[in-house]
């Protein structure tokens, strides 16, 4: 028995599970494609590439689950890229994807808000799982996944390596340390991808805090927190984000029965 789900049905079924989600602001939705397409087998990825579509099409996938913008706009992608001028180089990249998408019956959609919170199994438990934290004593309501974790006694240096062993894989070049590798840290903060307001974490009685490249500029982020002396471990995007992605396809796979395969970024 061939198992299939229409994209438009995956989609509402994923948003009905997710309360915290504005239905009429959320960036969760068909971003190209057939609402109607019967979905049999997915690519999962943090991010539709070229490489991604160029997979899609030589291996039969019937769509693609998509984490972050196909279209490099984080809201209403294909408003704002209708927007741009048509010498823009940005506009004609993003339509040579489109016409990938479009020439191949390919439908993407974008699990984005109703993925990052999700306890247990979204972006950021899976990350914090990922990490070893566990005892999580503070957390900032959804749609924001801002927590607070304690642990047991330990440096932001030793905080550091441990990182470093859990993006093996992700992330080249490896993390960095902002601030004093000997200092000693209890609690540490930790969101998922660009959610991780160094100011919020210290709100909740964080000592240091691990956020993302995307998330935590040098300027106006990393100068403040050497300023205050709070240490900051920084790592790029998707090593923040692609272990739950991961549990993103294996959810898929269970809950609709569809062949759902994870791609690595």
């Amino acid at each position: 028995m061939v198992i299939f789900v229409k994209a438009n049905d995956l989609l509402n079924h994923v948003l009905e599970l997710s309360p915290w989600v504005n239905r009429e602001t959320t960036v969760d939705k068909i971003i190209d494609g057939n609402p109607e397409k019967e979905l049999r087998k997915v690519l999962v990825v943090w991010r539709c590439s070229m490489e991604t579509l160029d997979i899609a099409v030589k291996e039969n996938y019937d769509g693609i689950i998509v984490h972050e913008p196909t279209y490099y706009f984080h809201k209403n992608e294909a408003e704002q890229l209708a927007a741009l001028p048509d010498d823009s180089p940005k506009k004609e990249t993003a339509m040579a994807k489109k016409r990938i998408i479009r020439s191949n019956d390919l439908v993407v959609i974008r699990l984005h808000d109703s993925w990052d919170s999700r306890d247990e199994i979204g972006v950021a438990a899976s990350w914090a799982k990922s990490l070893g934290l566990n005892n999580r004593v503070k957390k900032t309501i959804p749609p924001d996944c801002e927590c607070r974790y304690d642990v047991p006694q330990t440096t932001a240096g030793e905080l550091l390596e441990t990182i470093k062993e859990a993006v093996k894989g992700f992330q080249i070049p490896m993390p960095v340390l902002f601030g004093d590798p000997n200092q000693v840290v209890n609690s540490v903060g930790l969101g998922a991808g660009c959610i991780t307001n160094l100011e919020q974490f210290i709100k909740m009685g964080c000592d240091i805090a691990i956020g993302c490249d995307d998330g935590i500029l040098y300027w106006p982020d990393i100068s403040f927190a050497i300023d205050r002396n709070f240490p900051v471990i920084r790592v790029s995007h998707a090593a923040t984000e692609e272990v739950g992605i991961r549990a993103l396809a294996d959810w898929l796979q269970d809950e609709f029965g569809i062949a759902a395969t994870y791609m690595q970024e």
